[in-house]
Order: C-alpha cells, then structure tokens, then sequence
C-alpha cells in the first residue's frame, strides 16, 4: 500500500501544509503601523535635516534633485 502512495505522499503533504497556511493566513488581523500614516507622510525628517549643520548642502542636494527632475 505504502509503495503505491509512495509518489503522491510528500507532494499531498506539501499541499496539505500550504493550504493549512494559508487558511492560518487568512484568520490573522490585518497588520498595521501605529502612526503608519504619519510616518509614511510626515515629513518632519527632512526638517530636522534642514536643520543640521549641513544645511547648506542639503539645500544644494535638494535644489540638484530638483533640476534633474525637471528636466525627465
């Protein structure tokens, strides 16, 4: 008996797994960030960047950037 399901039981083991993962999948909540929103769109980190002591040449950068994309 084993020698005819020999072939079949590692792949049917295999798909038994993945559909057990994907129903464990399915049951879990949503992920998210707390703040997500904020961190994605708030653009307080290049405030503090204009703030630092290489301010000017984040200014150069931004204004190199910035004339690059323009001209695309």
């Amino acid at each position: 008996m084993l020698r005819r399901l020999g072939p079949y039981l590692i792949p049917a083991v295999v798909i038994a797994v993945g559909i057990g993962v994907l129903i464990r999948g399915f049951s879990l909540p949503e992920y998210s960030v707390p703040n997500g929103h904020d961190l994605l769109f708030n653009n307080s980190w290049q405030d503090r960047e204009l703030q630092s002591e290489h301010a000017s040449q984040v200014e150069q950068f931004e204004m190199e950037w910035n004339t690059l994309r323009e001209k695309c």
